[in-house]
């Protein structure tokens, strides 16, 4: 875990998050995707 937050820390950019309104409440969001192109996991690392 340490490791990645290491990696996340040091990110030149923000995580882009994308919300969709799921009811006609206004407080009904759900968070459909995260993503930062500069973020990768590499294979050995899991």
């Amino acid at each position: 875990m340490q490791f990645l937050d290491e990696r996340v820390n040091r990110l030149p950019a923000p995580f882009e998050l994308e919300w969709r309104h799921v009811s006609g409440k206004p407080w009904d969001w759900k968070l459909v995707r995260i993503s930062n192109p500069a973020f990768q996991i590499p294979a050995d690392a899991c």
